[in-house]
């Protein structure tokens, strides 16, 4: 493509239209004479257009077909991004153009430094397996450190659902570790439904026996105070309660169900766990 023609495109490609910029991306990466001179480029363009307007693919593309032929010049570029204003906030996208490995790991770590890097775009992290070939330890790093940047804690928990959902390799101490640490951390909310299929894995997974009861009776004190204040329903979280009650269900009828007098909020939150006002909670609960 000639100099003339590639600047005129370039501010379309990296628009938020719908398209196949990723696969025009990485063919650019493929065929330029210089691929740094051609980042530099694009990323001209991508800040010239407002940032509602912007679309990222066209950059992931490129990144992606540079780590295939330069990897030096890859982590060169990622480097550079930390310091970008108008790229930071993307370096967890930007980084999962290739395989993420230890070095995409501790940038992931640096920008998670950096408060004008959301936790929500850390969200990727749960997409297309890209967690997999991680260590237990390098991926527990990552999570421990989301958790603390402001409402990470609910991305970590989501991130972690999808790196155990149907993975055949074995969970090690360190994450399974953590993975109680964020469960007893978190505290269920009217928008906790999004949330309720990852919960509902994760404490099946990782609050069973006596190493899960402590954190299971954090989480369930936790929704015993939301249902009597009303600021959660069981609706929230119907999965959630179902897999507390199977694999905590002593923890759970003395946190949920209790012995106080059968009044008031005590006698609404029973009411609330019966099967006809949400699933049937108690029914994970062995007769013995």
């Amino acid at each position: 493509v000639e100099r003339e023609t590639l600047d005129a495109l370039l501010p379309l490609l990296v628009e938020n239209q719908q398209g196949r910029q990723w696969m025009f991306g990485a063919g650019m990466a493929a065929a330029a004479d210089d691929p740094s001179g051609t980042w530099d480029k694009l990323v001209e363009a991508f800040e010239s257009i407002p940032d509602d307007k912007r679309n990222i693919q066209i950059l992931r593309g490129f990144l992606n077909g540079v780590h295939g032929r330069d990897r030096e010049l890859f982590e060169r570029l990622m480097d550079a991004t930390i310091s970008n204003k108008s790229l930071v906030m993307w370096v967890p996208v930007l980084q999962l153009s290739s395989e993420l490995d230890d070095g995409g790991c501790s940038r992931l770590l640096r920008s998670m430094d950096d408060p004008a890097v959301p936790a929500w775009v850390f969200q990727y992290l749960g997409h297309g397996r890209a967690t997999e070939a991680l260590s237990d330890e390098a991926l527990s790093r990552l999570l421990e450190r989301l958790a603390r940047k402001p409402d990470g804690l609910e991305v970590a928990i989501d991130v972690l659902s999808m790196h155990i959902f149907d993975n055949p390799s074995p969970i090690g101490p360190e994450l399974a570790r953590l993975a109680r640490e964020l469960l007893g951390q978190f505290s269920p909310s009217r928008n906790s439904r999004n949330l309720d299929f990852a919960l509902r894995k994760l404490i099946q997974k990782f609050l069973c026996g006596p190493e899960g009861e402590l954190h299971a009776r954090l989480l369930l004190r936790k929704i015993h105070r939301g249902l009597d204040d009303y600021s959660l329903s069981p609706y929230d979280i119907d999965d959630a309660v179902a897999a507390l009650f199977e694999t905590q269900p002593i923890a759970a009828l003395d946190e949920l169900v209790g012995d106080e007098s059968d009044d008031g909020a005590h006698y609404a939150r029973r009411r609330e766990l019966r099967a006809d006002h949400a699933k049937n909670a108690l029914s994970g609960v062995p007769l013995d």
